[in-house]
């Protein structure tokens, strides 16, 4: 599955399968910054743009309770995560992609679940 450098002892990281929709990439709390140094960002960046190609498997990494998503054009810093709030990623209508974090209780996200088409509408800025 993955390169003899993705090894935990090795790279400070732990690949976690978590479900069917996220893989999230365990990184020591220690070495914060590892997954952004080569080779792993590369292969990050590889598995995000296969993700967005099979109905968007999310890929995160997650330092400490702070979770980052690894989109194929940027990634998005979503902060802490708390346990009751959900990671939504997906495409804009312009192509791009976009992460954010929701309530889990939140009507706007009701009835979603894997594999379903949601539309992503930009951040209404305040003003």
């Amino acid at each position: 599955m993955t390169e003899d450098h993705w090894f935990p002892f090795k790279s400070k990281m732990v690949i976690v399968a978590e479900d069917e929709a996220r893989m999230a990439i365990h990184v020591d709390p220690n070495t914060p910054h590892v997954w952004k140094s080569e080779p792993y960002y590369s292969d990050l960046k590889r598995w995000s743009w296969h993700a967005a190609q099979h109905q968007f498997q999310q890929i995160v990494v997650v330092i400490g309770r702070r979770m980052i998503a690894v989109l194929p054009d940027k990634d998005v810093d979503l902060g802490i995560v708390a346990e009751d709030e959900v990671v939504l990623t997906g495409q804009l209508a312009d192509g791009s992609y976009s992460a954010m974090k929701f309530n889990a209780r939140d009507p706007a996200i009701e009835g979603l679940r894997y594999g379903q088409e949601y539309k992503f509408k930009a951040p209404r800025l305040p003003g």
